[in-house]
């Protein structure tokens, strides 16, 4: 599967109104996730920008079948989309 196909499966998984606020709840969590990381990654990397930095991170192993590989890996790849750039 490549990235963009993941990311439409589990947005796709869940449409209903349960599900969506469970995937928000999911994405909030991850993108402070991805903050954390940024800011640790941009102190041992200053000269590395954030595109750079977001381009590496969506360079993830996306070869799977398992369903909640493919739930984690999604999450994952959907966080880092709603990730704004940082002021640095």
């Amino acid at each position: 599967m490549d990235i963009e196909h993941i990311k439409k499966t589990v947005q796709n998984a869940f449409s209903d109104v349960d599900s969506v606020e469970f995937l928000q709840v999911k994405l909030s969590n991850q993108v402070e996730a991805h903050k954390i990381t940024y800011e640790k990654f941009k102190k041992k990397n200053p000269d590395i920008d954030f595109t750079e930095w977001k381009n590496q991170m969506e360079d993830i192993n996306t070869k799977t079948n398992n369903n909640s590989e493919i739930l984690a890996i999604g999450i994952y790849l959907l966080a880092l989309d709603e990730l704004k750039q940082p002021d640095d």
